[in-house]
């Protein structure tokens, strides 16, 4: 599945037409894992647990009226080292192991921060993250795309070349903002981890050669396997590999393997303590659920975010892949979503109250507006004055 997925994601193009139905039924995944995201913009926007093309497809991204698809970032499993009752896990340490017979396996340092695709559609240039198609929203509120595309600017123009040629440029972003990971950064900062070329990664050594060539960064190898390995015999690596990782004072490490021309495979292995903290008897540390919650309120609409079943299910559904739900883990979840729920909601009606007051009267200036809703609450006031501007600016009127 995994060694051979580019060209099961290459044979969309037969479909005909491009629809969330049709691609549900070529991909044999269930219809509510796509979704509509904008006109003529559909994305996968949840994974199939039960199979591991699931985890294939979750963020690819189908533009319907150009034809042209962007595939997702593959969700990197443990391993059956780790995950023994996942199959997908089962199946990825498999087809990495068999990538030993023709070449070799690299363990690259595993960075911690958030995933961004970049791509071009009609010489728009797009920042995708597993859950958004881009990085900007309707409102302008900020998100992960929106930063990316400030640091690809100021340090990384090149990027901006490697994704007009047709390549996608797969990001980790880093960012001391981003205070609820485990490992802290010290600056703003993006991570050429990976290259899809026609749907199809890249290897290690073309990456760096367009890393050189578009001055970008890349992560540094930490080991490497040139030798055939039994599932024991690769358990006793992983062992070694975490215990130097954390001597280096990293997260864990990446292992990447082809087989001959097929598709990148990938594990990922993480320090004894780094999994103690996730697996623990302890529940779920207080910073991944909130930055679980605070990734869908950024990848979501307000909406979407304070449908409270929706809502829940998602942030249960990311969490799940690397700890264990328990009945105590899930009460905790939902003690912390509803603290941002309260939050999206008081902002949601403020909205929805400035709206309603902006279609009910035409004010001509600020000072009739501020007159006229001296007696609304000042989040009311903050989104009255925003729309009311933003609706000047686009319509050409004076801003006074």
């Amino acid at each position: 599945m995994y060694l051979d997925f580019y060209e099961i994601f290459q044979g969309v193009n037969r479909v005909e037409p491009w629809s969330i139905d049709s691609l549900a039924t070529y991909f044999n995944m269930p219809a509510k894992c796509f979704a509509e995201v904008a006109p003529g913009v559909i994305l996968v926007i949840q994974k199939w647990a039960e199979q591991p093309i699931g985890y294939l497809m979750r963020g690819s991204i189908f533009f319907v009226n150009e034809r042209i698809a962007v595939r997702g970032m593959p969700k990197i499993m443990y391993g059956r080292v780790y995950q023994e009752g996942t199959p997908a896990a089962v199946v990825a340490e498999q087809e990495l192991l068999s990538c030993l017979k023709h070449d070799s396996i690299i363990f690259e340092e595993k960075l911690d921060g958030v995933n961004i695709r970049m791509y071009c559609v009609r010489e728009k240039t797009y920042f995708a993250t597993r859950m958004k198609y881009d990085g900007y929203s309707e409102k302008g509120d900020f998100i992960f795309g929106n930063m990316a595309r400030d640091i690809v600017k100021k340090k990384y123009p090149g990027a901006y070349e490697l994704a007009a040629s047709g390549d996608v440029p797969i990001f980790e972003m880093l960012s001391p903002r981003f205070d609820y990971l485990t490992i802290k950064a010290k600056q703003d900062d993006l991570f050429l981890i990976d290259v899809l070329r026609q749907n199809k990664f890249l290897q290690r050594e073309e990456k760096e050669e367009l890393a050189q060539q578009y001055h970008l960064k890349v992560p540094r190898i930490i080991s490497k396997i040139n030798r055939d390995l039994s599932s024991k015999q690769f358990l006793k690596e992983v062992k070694r590999l975490e215990h130097y990782a954390h001597q280096l004072g990293i997260e864990g490490v990446v292992a990447k393997a082809f087989a001959g021309e097929s598709d990148q495979v990938f594990l990922k292995v993480k320090t004894q303590d780094v999994r103690t903290e996730h697996w623990g008897t302890m529940g779920i540390p207080r910073r991944f659920i909130v930055e679980a919650i605070r990734n869908l309120r950024a990848e979501s609409t307000r909406d979407e975010f304070v449908n409270r079943e929706l809502a829940l299910d998602k942030i249960v559904e990311e969490l799940a892949d690397d700890f264990i739900i328990t009945e105590k883990n899930t009460q905790k979840i939902e003690q912390y979503y509803n603290e941002e729920y309260a939050i999206a909601k008081t902002e949601l009606d403020a909205i929805n109250r400035a709206e309603s007051l902006l279609k009910e009267n035409r004010f001509k200036s600020k000072k009739e507006l501020a007159l006229a809703t001296k007696s609304e609450s000042t989040l009311v006031r903050h989104f009255l004055f925003k729309f009311w501007t933003d609706e000047r600016l686009s319509g050409g009127e004076p801003n006074e």
